[in-house]
């Protein structure tokens, strides 16, 4: 029996979620929070760095001692060290030393983890524009790690070990202009922190007005723990000149809290609604600390709590350390749960009013259609009134009391007549996937560095769906981190206006293309599913064969019409290319990335016709993606070994008739599933067409014509015999 009803009750989206979203670049309110500091360059938030706190001048013992020369290998008979401005503020000064000479290489006693920051400040001497290295340092060793070149016009090279990588500039762009000027260092105090941070990069901060960012984009920008550099000492050298310099280990403050400026909220959230904190941060890769986000009043202090009538509120952190680390903050959001409502349980059963069925199952996770023809309009419209007029009414469809479709009506349409016994009403429904189409974002929330099942999740709950709604395997690939986000740059983070359906879609598209996506019926009513061929597994969930022998063969009953497939028919497809190139964009180096595969026999011409491979086209046939979503070589890599088995190989398709395929459950095979044509292969289906426009022939049986698009997975293989 099948039984299509309307107008249940079904829970839906009542009140939209809010988000506050922070980054450095638009949020933080410095003078409202403590002990945190944001670095000029990339706008990256941390606990404050001790060289820029008052204390720093009056104070040089525990947490603010500079490196003394015994805690060095340096030669006490050239080098000697002495207080400047206070006592304990020591700084070390060459006696009498040539240039280039062995002594002026100054290497700590000391061993420091990787990515470890330092302070370092030197007295330039020199005059006038000429250029020279004034100072030298690095990590481990020269020539072994990272290392700096500061010349007296302001530029800086970076290398690492003997590879210079490049030239940036202490001035920074100050205006804006995309221009990094040159400035002469001479007869000045020059103080830089150097900050191995943001998972490639090496952040140097001066007080000569900016400093830079350089990005190591060997690196690979989704390492949790990389080396930015070195476990070791640390040096410096001072190649010409008079050397009078100061450095130490960079140390913070221990404790802090940043809190966003005040934010007006869309409308004031019901009471009882529940809000959580993304923070969007990583780790030094050394040391303790911890992090902390949470939703506060505008007071900063007092926690935010939903009553119907407050709308504003601020994010704030708290960070804590143990003076040698802290995190590396890029933004938070704080997130203010949907509110759900019912429509009201009023349920209409149609189905002794129906004159045709048809469910439609395409390959898109948006093409799963339900159609009814419905007798007598004004008569059904006294059980479900205004049917030919509402639409977007909830609808589902049971077989024998399983789901099997469960979704929305679109605008009905009704077929006048002059009598009513020949008008009709027909009912076009799309299955749930309307609904994250229809759902438009209204605050962004970034993506970034989510599982895409996360991800998906995320922008499901978004529309109105819970997690009990949700089916969604860990696809253990994680969105990529590697965009400018401190300064509000995202790497994946959906527009306003957006919907969540394009942006499920695209990020399955991008990420997991070999996956099923899409809402499937289940005994207990309906998931969004989202799921690897994996699992969804090669074992065939029925046989069915082409014949009455092949089924008495097998050991079932030739005279049951339901084991037979009719008009079953098979083709084979070319592969779609051979040459397949994914182009992406780095938004930190600002460079195009790119992978690329070819498969070179499928495109050698030459072949002769016993030596082609199956996939053989005799010429080269590109595909092209371009996605700014794809941030680094590895993502494109990621991406290329995901389409290259679906885009290279020659595929076997097939299509039959054949009555509706259930589940020992009695739930419809759907999309994804494997069925097993008996002396044939197994085959994956790919979209299905189902009628039901007669439930019993002449002879009382039931008949449910159904017809499957699929794919060959596995060639048939001959039992051996016992």
């Amino acid at each position: 029996m099948i039984e299509t009803t309307v107008d249940f009750g079904e829970a839906r989206l009542k009140r939209d979620r809010l988000a506050l979203v922070v980054n450095g670049r638009d949020g933080w309110d410095l003078l409202s929070s403590s002990n945190v500091w944001l670095d000029p360059v990339t706008q990256t938030l941390m606990l404050t760095p001790l060289p820029v706190t008052q204390e720093w001048h009056t104070t040089s013992t525990g947490a603010y001692a500079r490196i003394r020369r015994s805690d060095t290998d340096a030669n006490i008979l050239k080098w000697i060290e002495y207080p400047r401005g206070f006592d304990g503020n020591y700084y070390l000064h060459s006696v009498g030393l040539a240039d280039l000479h062995a002594d002026r290489l100054i290497t700590t006693s000391a061993s420091y983890p990787k990515n470890r920051p330092f302070y370092l400040t030197w007295l330039a001497y020199n005059y006038g524009p000429d250029a020279w290295v004034q100072i030298e340092c690095g990590w481990v060793a020269p020539s072994e790690d990272v290392s700096l070149r500061f010349w007296s016009t302001g530029q800086v090279d970076v290398w690492r070990g003997d590879n210079y990588l490049a030239t940036h500039t202490l001035a920074g762009d100050r205006d804006g202009s995309g221009e990094t000027p040159y400035e002469t260092q001479a007869m000045r105090d020059v103080v830089v922190l150097l900050i191995p941070c943001r998972r490639r990069s090496l952040v140097v901060v001066s007080n000569a007005g900016g400093g830079f960012e350089h990005v190591f984009d060997d690196l690979s920008p989704d390492d949790p723990d990389p080396d930015i550099t070195g476990a070791g000492p640390f040096w410096t050298r001072v190649p010409y000149g008079q050397a009078t310099y100061q450095f130490a280990p960079l140390k913070y403050r221990d404790e802090g809290y940043a809190v966003s400026a005040c934010r007006d909220l869309r409308f004031a959230p019901t009471a009882g609604v529940t809000h959580s904190t993304i923070i969007y941060a990583d780790a030094p890769g050394y040391g303790l600390q911890s992090i902390a986000g949470d939703l506060m009043e505008c007071d900063g202090t007092t926690a935010f709590e939903a009553d119907g009538l407050l709308d504003t509120a601020r994010v704030r952190i708290n960070l804590t350390g143990d003076f040698n680390s802290t995190h590396y903050v890029y933004g938070a959001a704080s997130l203010l749960d949907a509110v759900r409502g019912s429509t009201p349980d009023e349920p209409v059963e149609l189905s002794d009013y129906i004159v045709q069925h048809d469910l439609s199952v395409g390959e898109s996770p948006d093409s799963v259609q339900y159609t009814c023809v419905l007798k007598q309009p004004d008569t059904v419209q006294t059980l479900a009134p205004a049917l030919a007029r509402v639409d977007n009414r909830p609808v589902k469809v049971e077989i024998d009391g399983v789901p099997a479709f469960w979704g929305r009506t679109r605008k009905p349409v009704k077929t006048e007549a002059w009598h009513e016994q020949i008008e009709r009403i027909t009912l076009e429904c799309d299955d749930l996937w309307r609904v994250l189409d229809a759902y438009q974002i209204r605050e962004p929330v970034p993506l970034d560095g989510m599982d895409v099942s996360d991800a998906i999740a995320l922008l499901a709950t978004l529309a109105g769906f819970e997690a009990a709604d949700l089916d969604l395997e860990l696809t253990g690939y994680n969105l990529p981190t590697i965009a400018d986000s401190s300064r509000g740059e995202w790497a994946v983070i959906p527009e306003v206006g957006d919907t969540a359906g394009e942006w499920i879609k695209r990020l399955r598209e991008t990420f997991a293309p070999n996956w099923e996506i899409g809402f499937v019926p289940t005994v207990t009513g309906r998931v969004l599913r989202l799921v690897s061929p994996h699992p969804l597994g090669t074992t065939p969930a029925l046989t069915r064969y082409l014949s009455y022998a092949d089924a008495v063969r097998d050991g079932e009953p030739g005279d049951d019409p339901a084991l037979w497939l009719r008009s079953f028919r098979e083709q084979t497809l070319p592969p779609e290319c051979n040459e397949i190139t994914v182009t992406g964009w780095d938004p930190r180096t600002q460079k195009p990335v790119q992978a690329r595969y070819v498969d070179f026999p499928s495109a050698d011409p030459t072949l002769a016709a016993g030596d082609r491979p199956d996939n053989w086209l005799g010429e080269f046939v590109p595909y092209g993606l371009v996605n700014p979503m794809i941030t680094s070589t590895a993502v494109a890599e990621d991406v290329i070994a995901l389409l290259v088995p679906r885009l290279t190989s020659r595929r076997t398709v097939a299509d039959w008739d054949c009555e509706l395929l259930l589940h020992e459950d009695g739930v419809p095979l759907w999309r994804g599933d494997v069925v097993r044509v008996y002396r044939k292969g197994d085959y994956r289906i790919k979209r299905l067409d189902v009628s039901f426009r007669v439930e019993h022939d002449a002879l009382g049986m039931i008949r449910r014509s159904a017809r499957y698009h699929a794919e060959r997975i596995a060639d048939w293989v001959e039992p051996e015999e016992e």
